[in-house]
């Protein structure tokens, strides 16, 4: 059976797999799948296993050549979640950034809030919400996001290369990049945002 993850079609696009499963008395298995290209996103399709089988492959993520992994932090008060906007950007995106040489998601975690937004996480307490992937219009077009909650200290405040938080919800997706549109679709869908 057709596992959740990352497929590559004949022709080069990349979907992701979100379930499978199978469809009421019969033996027949559906597979639920979307795009990872921006002009899809929000799209879910449904398609019989037998004709997956004979259009997409796996593909392994970490080949992808222009590939874009960021470790970020998820803030959710009043129903609104923490973003960031940098400066001459006009899109929001998650708290965080790549990990350097050596360093754990959380040493990153650490270092990007601290970096960003002023504010100091205690690593003990964070754990992983989700791993979510777009398109992206930052310098390399696709992005995986790895999504942590975790306490911090301090008031979030811009700093570094960012001009600007905010608190978003759903009706503010269109603010966001990609990544974090999906991130707020389902946040929205599961009622931890308005």
């Amino acid at each position: 059976m057709i596992k959740p993850g990352i497929y590559k079609c004949i022709k080069g696009e990349l979907y992701e797999v979100c379930s499978v499963g199978r469809r009421s008395g019969t033996k027949e298995a559906l597979v639920v799948y979307r795009s990872l290209q921006a002009n899809h996103e929000g799209k879910v399709w449904v398609r019989p296993e037998s004709e997956w089988e004979e259009i997409f492959k796996p593909f392994d993520i970490d080949t992808l050549e222009y590939y874009f992994d960021k470790i970020a932090l998820l803030v959710i008060k009043d129903k609104k979640v923490l973003m960031a906007r940098s400066k001459g950007k006009e899109h929001f995106y998650m708290p965080g950034g790549k990990r350097e040489a050596g360093e754990s998601d959380v040493e990153c975690l650490l270092r990007e809030c601290r970096e960003e937004l002023g504010i100091e996480v205690d690593l003990s307490s964070a754990f992983l919400y989700g791993v979510f992937s777009s398109f992206s219009y930052v310098d390399k077009p696709f992005a995986r996001l790895k999504m942590y909650f975790a306490n911090f200290t301090g008031t979030p405040t811009p700093s570094s290369e960012i001009e600007e938080i905010g608190w978003l919800g759903f009706a503010d997706r269109e603010k966001a990049i990609g990544s974090g549109r999906i991130l707020l679709d389902e946040l929205y869908w599961k009622g931890m945002v308005d």
